[in-house]
């Protein structure tokens, strides 16, 4: 089953009522156990990064083989905890293999070391905020 984006009707402002796809932004961030976000992780390209994105069109929102991803809201937040950073990591590798854009790729490589970071550091989540 392919992934979709979720899409959002909206009205044409000159009069119709057509839908239009609309990308909805997810953005992953890992925060300790006081809800503050953990800043200056590594970015496998070099330097450092805040957040992880850009992987919103791999998200396998109704796709029930996905064990925690298939339940990530794109429209409010989705809390993960550090008990499930092993199953997040395998379907992460899933999402690798569906052949993503660099862009894509880069996001998902991001969102892998805030994984392991939450797997390795008790009381740490990974929060994914949708808009």
């Amino acid at each position: 089953m392919e992934a979709r984006v979720p899409h959002l009707p909206i009205i044409n402002m000159l009069g119709g009522d057509r839908e239009h796809s609309v990308t909805v932004g997810i953005e992953v961030h890992l925060r300790d156990e006081r809800g503050g976000t953990v800043r200056g992780l590594p970015d496998p390209a070099g330097g450092t990064f805040d957040a992880a994105g850009d992987f919103d069109g791999l998200i396998p929102y109704e796709d029930r083989s996905f064990r925690l991803l298939c339940y990530v809201d794109p429209y409010g937040d989705t809390v993960f905890n550090t008990v499930q950073m092993a199953d997040l990591l395998i379907e992460l590798e899933r999402l690798a293999a569906l052949d993503p854009t660099p862009i894509e790729m880069r996001g998902l490589e991001r969102l892998r070391v805030i994984a392991k970071r939450c797997r390795d550091e008790p009381h740490s989540y990974v929060w994914f905020i949708g808009d």
